[in-house]
């Protein structure tokens, strides 16, 4: 089955559903790192976003915020 392109209305449409219900994050690598990490989210059956929002969260499930560390 071919994907079929989205119209001009269609694109505008979700640009506005992602402004509203989105945040954008960017952030400065090394180069070669994004390539290394596309791979690697790709052998887990994840999309890059995904992995590394995933990730994120485990961080912060995993290096819970203590008392006196501000």
């Amino acid at each position: 089955m071919m994907k079929r392109e989205k119209t001009e209305s269609q694109r505008i449409a979700q640009a506005k559903y992602n402004a509203d219900n989105y945040d954008r994050v960017a952030i400065l690598i090394k180069k070669g790192k994004r390539e290394e990490w596309k791979q690697a989210a790709a052998a887990r059956s994840l999309g890059y976003a995904e992995m590394i929002r995933q990730s994120v969260e485990e961080y912060i499930q995993n290096h819970p915020v203590g008392k006196g560390s501000d």
